[in-house]
């Protein structure tokens, strides 16, 4: 009944399956009965991010320059950051951090409770997969950036020719599975 397709997948949050449309109708579901719990707009749906979720949360990068961050029980808004450019990279919410990838200021860590910037990496582009005790590792374009969870200053960053994706099996301690140009998919470990 949302009148319009969804582009990215829906998602579970605590009790509750929700999703938005490419209209920006954000919709929460029951998922065993299908009741509606509850349901909010924002300009446009996401185009290239998969929105995230914690228990109490869902939060979504649109292309209407915003992250939003919706409460999981009733889709009530609990805050929006705002940014120069459209939000088009896919966000990750490791160990209450929202880290969103932006075209103006490079990777943001935003409290995801309150959507507080806890700091801004400029040189950094790309999407988070997976954290250690210190250092998140970051993927854009055949690059890898190793940055410090606390201040988000580049430790390393290393070009990686040849490699088409690069993906985590885990957001924390994740095993990296790389896919070449010619196919070849290679597994590498965290030292």
């Amino acid at each position: 009944g949302t009148r319009n397709p969804m582009d990215a997948p829906p998602v579970l949050a605590g009790s509750t399956a929700g999703g938005v449309t490419r209209s920006g109708r954000g919709v929460g579901v029951e998922p065993v009965c299908g009741r509606l719990v509850g349901e909010n707009a924002i300009f446009q749906g996401p185009t290239g991010s998969i929105p995230v979720t914690s228990e109490t949360a869902v939060y979504i990068a649109s292309p209407d320059q915003s992250v939003y961050a919706f409460d999981a029980f009733d889709l009530s808004l609990l805050w929006r950051v705002r940014t120069a450019r459209p939000l088009e990279e896919q966000i990750a919410l490791i160990n209450g951090v929202l880290y969103v990838p932006t075209q103006d200021r490079g990777l943001l860590a935003l409290d995801a409770a309150t959507g507080t910037e806890l700091w801004n990496a400029p040189d950094v582009l790309g999407q988070v997969l997976t954290t250690n005790a210190s250092a998140l590792t970051v993927w854009s374009q055949g690059r890898t950036w190793s940055v410090s969870v606390a201040d988000g200053s580049v430790i390393a960053s290393h070009a990686l020719p040849g490699v088409r994706r690069l993906v985590a099996d885990k957001a924390v301690d994740g095993a990296l599975y790389a896919v070449s140009d010619a196919n070849i998919v290679a597994k590498l470990m965290q030292r």
